[in-house]
């Protein structure tokens, strides 16, 4: 998915070879990585949610296994606690 939206973002992938192409310079793979990765700023202001939702799909399916195996009474402590440290 990250590949796609890269390639789909602030140029298309179609366009940096050519690009490349017309000025003779080859296409460089890593820096297209670093854009793919979000590893450099790649001036994509429209899309600045997408490493905020990138880690979410990374992240939330620790944190379900996590809350099905404890039991609900921890849970429940657990979110006083929260409720309490950020209300």
């Amino acid at each position: 998915m990250v590949l796609f939206w890269s390639f789909y973002g602030r140029k298309n992938w179609c366009a940096n070879i050519f690009l490349g192409w017309f000025k003779q310079a080859p296409f460089n793979w890593g820096m297209y990585m670093r854009n793919a990765f979000f590893v450099e700023n790649v001036g994509m202001t429209h899309a600045w949610y997408m490493p905020v939702i990138l880690g979410m799909y990374i992240f939330l399916p620790y944190v379900s296994r996590a809350l099905h195996s404890i039991s609900n009474k921890a849970l429940i402590v657990i979110m006083a606690i929260m409720f309490v440290i950020f209300r």
